[in-house]
């Protein structure tokens, strides 16, 4: 007799073909963080469900955007490109994120606010 798959065998244990593994998505997430300046983050979801378009990043971040790779993940930090030059206040979420991917250069900030979200979200 075959145990019904989603039940026990007489030993109290599934085994390896009872159980089912769950489907990985392709694409990771379909959402993203906006970390303001301030330190309060908010859920971002792109106006298609997928992916962003430049507009909708340049309004995020209040300007032309910057991309940072995070060393190692599949996230990405998207910044204003001119947030210094702007004197926009520092991020200290965003810089500690991109120092503890080694993104960017130890005495380095990251200023105004910032989008995190997988790399397949912005084409």
């Amino acid at each position: 007799m075959v145990p019904h798959p989603h039940k026990e065998t007489e030993k109290g244990q599934l085994t390896p073909m009872q159980i089912k593994k769950p489907k990985l998505e392709k694409k990771m997430n379909n959402k993203a963080i906006l970390i303001h300046a301030d330190g309060i983050e908010e859920p971002m979801v792109p106006a298609n469900g997928t992916d962003f378009d430049l507009d909708e990043l340049q309004k995020a971040v209040g300007g032309l955007i910057e991309i940072i790779n995070l060393r190692g993940d599949e996230r990405i930090l998207v910044i204003n490109e001119e947030g210094k030059f702007m004197s926009l206040d520092e991020n200290v979420k965003a810089t500690a994120l991109a120092h503890e991917f080694k993104a960017i250069f130890p005495n380095d900030i990251i200023v105004g606010d910032v989008v995190v979200c997988h790399t397949d979200m912005v084409k």
